[in-house]
């Protein structure tokens, strides 16, 4: 049954880069420079990570599929806070399931595919939120 199901991810997504090569083949301009460059500013945006005083997780987005099932996260804040993460929604909805402690996460696929937020939180000793950080898990089962 799990070799059917994953057999079954696979065709799927097989389907769907087969369907965005054709897209990308259609009618659409020839790569120049020119053209090529608002595309690739547009990516390292998308790519930028936001620190909230000082708090952050890198990569701030990630991709699980069949062939990639697992990411690794880590955390990053003021010295002496304590990280916490809340991804009722991705676990509740089938997505992803999140572990670890410290600094070092991991995000495990989920049964279902779509997207989720999970929020890391650092607090201080005294229990006051220092900052967060939002990690946004595509899945793509």
């Amino acid at each position: 049954m799990n070799s059917a199901r994953l057999s079954l991810r696979s065709l799927a997504a097989l389907a769907v880069a087969g369907m965005l090569a054709g897209c990308a083949g259609g009618a659409s301009a020839p790569s120049t420079a020119s053209n090529a460059l608002p595309f690739m500013a547009s990516q390292i945006q998308l790519m930028t990570c936001k620190s909230d005083h000082g708090v952050s997780v890198k990569p701030c987005s990630i991709h699980l599929s069949g062939s990639n099932p697992v990411e690794s996260v880590t955390t990053k804040g003021p010295t002496g806070g304590k990280f916490t993460f809340d991804d009722k929604v991705c676990a509740k909805d089938g997505i992803a399931m999140i572990s670890g402690s410290g600094n070092k996460y991991q995000a495990v696929w989920g049964s279902k595919s779509g997207s989720c937020t999970a929020l890391f939180t650092d607090k201080a000793k005294t229990g006051k939120t220092i900052g967060t950080a939002k990690l946004t898990i595509t899945n793509q089962a």
